[in-house]
């Protein structure tokens, strides 16, 4: 019902925009192109169920507006729509009666084991990245693999790397949280390098196919982006 045009407006068109430094929620629905009335009080039932005063810049919202045909005049909001969480989205729609009602949605997260596969292409680092790990969980594979490769010589690209990890995610999809690293493989320099998780005391090793181990006492290292260029 939302893409119908509304009498009097133009077809709805949906505008991405972000929050600017230093500016307010309400600024920066008024920057669609809609009056200020209209942007008042579209944040102000927004505010019933989220904090619309601390708003970080950049934050990132869609609106749906109709501008008039004849050309002149604020637009109309439709509907607004932005993430609040992970898991978390806050939704702006108009009913049958013209009014905007504000809609809450939570998705279900639920914790899988998912698999990261592909071809190196640039560097290990940006290549997991694309695959699904996130940047704690890439900076932990390349801490190991340093460990029998060199990065400078011996990754080309179109080698290949295979991680297990554990992972919260949403019903749709949305990765909200990387867990533990289960296994990491990386194929380079005509041979397959390997590494398997074991938990003893406590605590997380890794050990190789010799059987050597390697630990991580607190925070895994931070990565280089740049470790693999090929």
């Amino acid at each position: 019902a939302e893409a119908e045009a509304q009498p009097g407006y133009a077809r709805p068109q949906s505008i991405s925009m972000r929050v600017q430094r230093g500016e307010t929620l309400e600024a920066a629905v008024r920057r669609t192109g809609v009056a200020a009335d209209e942007a008042h009080n579209a944040v102000a039932l927004l505010a019933r169920t989220m904090d619309t005063v601390n708003i970080r810049a950049g934050m990132a919202f869609d609106a749906a507006i109709a501008r008039p045909r004849a050309g002149g005049g604020p637009a109309r909001l439709i509907g607004l729509s932005m993430r609040t969480g992970p898991a978390t989205a806050l939704t702006l729609s108009r009913s049958f009666d013209g009014a905007l009602r504000v809609h809450a949605m939570e998705e279900q997260v639920t914790h899988q084991t998912t698999v990261a596969a592909g071809e190196i292409q640039g560097s290990l680092y940006e290549s997991a990245a694309r695959a699904g790990a996130d940047t704690r969980l890439v900076g932990q594979v390349v801490n190991l693999f340093s460990h029998q490769v060199d990065f400078d010589r011996d990754i080309q690209a179109g080698d290949r790397f295979n991680l297990v990890f554990d992972r919260e995610v949403t019903d749709s999809g949305r990765t909200v949280a990387t867990g533990a690293l289960l296994y990491a493989e990386l194929e380079a320099k005509g041979g397959t390098t390997r590494f398997y998780t074991f938990y003893h005391d406590g605590k997380t090793e890794f050990f190789d196919e010799a059987t050597k181990t390697y630990q991580f006492e607190g925070e895994v290292p931070d990565a280089v982006n740049g470790d693999v260029t090929r």
